[in-house]
């Protein structure tokens, strides 16, 4: 079934935890599509209803949905935002995949913002989490994955890639996020 179908459905039944989650569902969609005032749309109902109904992981993931759209959009600071409330409760709720893929996203910022060797960092640490989990880069983030590695490695001399990428497969999960809390240079 449709996301889109999920919607009307739990509408219909006023049914909010099921509604934040079916609203979150769309809005990745919309964001697939490029559809980014779609995505915002749902995103930002689902974070509504999730805040509400206290469903945490939905919480988390309409906030990552909102930062990615604002990295798209290129609204920096809200993405980054965004970004640092998302990865603080997949923390909490101890969900390594999501933090993993917000991890990812905290290097696809820092690449846009020109802080290479910090984004490299972070997506050695989230490749090492990825492989701890067994859970490769799932086909609709490869293309974005792709294009922020290959801006790193033009952007970097092999050996500090290299270095960088080291770095960030050799922190342990709490120092991976704390590096992406706390030490993201702002713009």
């Amino acid at each position: 079934m449709s996301s889109y179908k999920k919607l009307a459905i739990y509408r219909t039944l006023a049914d909010r935890e099921c509604l934040a989650n079916a609203l979150k569902d769309s809005g990745r969609l919309a964001l697939a599509t490029n559809d980014y005032a779609s995505a915002k749309s749902y995103f930002d109902e689902s974070l509504s209803l999730s805040q509400q109904v206290g469903v945490l992981l939905v919480r988390g993931d309409a906030l990552s949905g909102l930062g990615s759209v604002a990295l798209e959009r290129g609204n920096y600071p809200s993405a980054r935002a965004c970004f640092e409330e998302a990865l603080t409760l997949y923390r909490k709720l101890s969900f390594r995949l999501s933090v993993a893929e917000t991890l990812e996203m905290f290097g696809r910022l820092a690449v846009k913002e020109s802080h290479i060797k910090h984004a490299v960092t972070l997506l050695g640490a989230a490749q090492t989490l990825r492989e701890a989990l067994g859970a490769p880069l799932p086909p609709y983030l490869q293309k974005a994955y792709e294009q922020t590695l290959s801006e790193a490695r033009q952007a970097l001399d092999n050996a500090v890639f290299l270095e960088a990428w080291a770095q960030g497969c050799a922190l342990p999960l709490d120092s991976a996020i704390e590096y992406a809390l706390s030490r993201c240079p702002a713009s």
